[in-house]
């Protein structure tokens, strides 16, 4: 295997999507008070706590980060392995959520409410 080959077995897609900021801070608190070194792991690691304990629903998400017009927002353009991907678009389906950057928003969410 050469140097530059990742021993990853998934293919990964990427996704761009807008974070509120409010958001943002808490994955960081998460990623700080769990020792872990980059924000993007952060995410995946939320994202799979949230599938986890998917049977808790989250509503009202806007409204817990503010209002479209009074918050701001990030784009980040993250990788992810297409069996997650897999994985959200059914929790996606399952909860009839309209769009991929919302699903994956909620299992934030679920994921922030039950840390390990």
């Amino acid at each position: 295997m050469s140097k530059n080959e990742s021993k990853f077995p998934y293919k990964l897609e990427i996704v761009s999507m807008r974070f509120y900021d409010s958001l943002l801070i808490e994955i960081d608190e998460y990623q700080i008070n769990h020792f872990i070194p980059f924000r993007n792991v952060a995410i995946l690691e939320l994202i799979r706590l949230g599938l986890y304990h998917q049977s808790d629903s989250v509503t009202n998400t806007l409204s817990e980060y503010g209002t479209k017009q009074n918050t701001s927002f990030k784009q980040l353009n993250l990788s992810y392995p297409k069996p997650l991907l897999d994985k959200i678009d059914d929790y996606q389906e399952v909860h009839g959520i309209k769009t991929k950057s919302k699903a994956i928003t909620n299992l934030i969410k679920i994921g922030l409410k039950h840390p390990f």
